[in-house]
């Protein structure tokens, strides 16, 4: 092997190593500045309180997989439902591929695993709802349609509970155990879902 051969292979396992090092400490060295972001940035498009202990972000060990894992999610609403938790869960982690993303343009969602949701559905009287947390855009339209098509692979939902009450009516769910997957291309749907309940 010529020495400029030579060079240029230790030019680019360096190069490599750098690259894989950075991916491994980047979650480590912003960890804080990435949980502050994203909390900023779901409250500011939400009309609601959103609150989480830790994220954690991690490529090096599920490649090409990209994963993220948000612990101990509570969103909160405001004004008249201020003291009504729409939304706690345990820990929310989802998975995406990685290189299909990037490469293909795809969306694959490797896996999207909710452990131990509880939701409170409210509903007033006057129609108003706790669950009413995306405002609607500036101008009053409504956001361009685009054809969607992405591919989840896995969705589970562990331990779960619903509440659902309005003024004449309260329904109550514990115990619920989902299992699915799911394809959307546009406006052809591939579903596979299983769900149980306890009670």
């Amino acid at each position: 092997m010529s020495k400029s051969m030579r060079n240029l292979v230790i030019a680019a396992v360096t190069l490599l190593v750098v690259l894989v090092v950075g991916v491994a400490l980047v979650p480590v060295l912003f960890r804080d500045q990435i949980v502050e972001r994203l909390r900023n940035a779901l409250n500011d498009r939400v009309d609601a309180t959103v609150t989480f202990s830790d994220v954690d972000v991690s490529l090096l060990s599920t490649f090409p997989t990209l994963t993220a894992e948000v612990s101990e999610l509570a969103i909160t609403g405001k004004g008249d439902f201020a003291e009504a938790t729409l939304l706690t869960a345990t820990s929310i982690g989802a998975g995406i591929d990685l290189i299909g993303l990037v490469l293909r343009s795809e969306i694959t969602i490797e896996s999207i695993e909710v452990n131990e949701p509880e939701v409170h559905l409210v509903v007033r009287a006057d129609g108003s709802a706790n669950y009413d947390i995306v405002p609607e855009l500036a101008d009053g339209s409504e956001a361009p349609e685009r054809a969607i098509a992405f591919e989840i692979k896995r969705l589970r939902i562990a331990v779960g509970s619903l509440t659902y009450v309005t003024p004449s009516t309260r329904v109550v769910v514990a115990g619920l155990d989902h299992d699915g997957r799911a394809k959307i291309s546009g406006a052809v749907q591939e579903l596979s879902l299983k769900t149980t309940v306890d009670e």
